[in-house]
């Protein structure tokens, strides 16, 4: 019964982490999106300057185009199971070379060194990362796209 108490445990800990990476997401992207707008946009005679953050939100707002602070926010809720799967790829790992160590030394329970758990969060990162990557293009090209003619900018 302690066992899965453990995996509850954990599992638990990842829903907490979704619950607040959603929240995170909800209320800063509209300030991420701000910020990208205020950098590719520059006006006539302010030619190479970026407007205020107040002076940007109150253009969107005079447009209209309030709702384009949320552009990019749907890749952006899909990364959150970033984290998901640098966990998942960490436990299959370790759960692979666990059962390859027992099987060459013959024990029950096999320990890994701190070094190994390194390389194995190392890994678990890099097949995350390689996994999630497609997706943080596409927020980033949303994130882009000028809204008013359809066209990246």
């Amino acid at each position: 019964m302690m066992y899965l108490g453990s995996i509850l445990r954990r599992y638990w800990s990842l829903i907490t982490a979704c619950e607040a990476g959603i929240a995170t997401v909800l209320l800063t992207n509209p300030l991420w999106e701000l910020n990208t707008k205020e950098v590719l946009v520059t006006t006539g005679d302010d030619k190479g300057k970026t407007p205020s953050t107040l002076k940007a939100l109150y253009e969107l707002w005079r447009k209209g185009e309030i709702a384009s602070l949320y552009t990019g926010v749907v890749p952006s809720l899909i990364l959150v199971s970033a984290p998901m799967t640098q966990f998942y790829f960490y436990e299959l790992l370790l759960r692979i070379s666990s059962s390859m160590i027992s099987k060459n030394k013959k024990v029950v329970s096999a320990v890994l060194s701190p070094s190994a758990n390194f390389i194995l969060g190392a890994l678990s990162k890099a097949l995350s990362t390689l996994v999630t990557y497609p997706i943080q293009t596409i927020r980033t090209c949303l994130q882009t796209l000028d809204d008013t003619e359809g066209i990246m900018v």
